[in-house]
């Protein structure tokens, strides 16, 4: 099997397609574009994925609460008795 150098692999421009195949990963100032099949080549010479959404877990919780509360006020949740 054929496998690119990493000097290869930064000297191919390469377009971001796919957010399901691909990943885009970023070192030293430097950001490519990989196949997510070789991403734990990648992670293990130290690079990092370029974008990482994390969620805002005290937003979701907000948001749940806000929506309980109008639930409620529309009659639509059981009260206790």
């Amino acid at each position: 099997m054929y496998r690119k150098t990493m000097r290869a692999a930064l000297e191919e421009a390469r377009q971001y397609k796919d957010p399901k195949t691909e990943y885009m990963v970023s070192k030293d100032g430097k950001t490519i574009v990989i196949d997510k099949k070789d991403w734990p080549t990648y992670k293990a010479k130290g690079w990092e994925l370029a974008e990482e959404v994390k969620p805002d877990y005290n937003n979701i919780i907000d948001l749940l609460e806000d929506w309980l509360l109008n639930e409620d006020l529309n009659g639509l949740i059981l009260r206790n008795h």
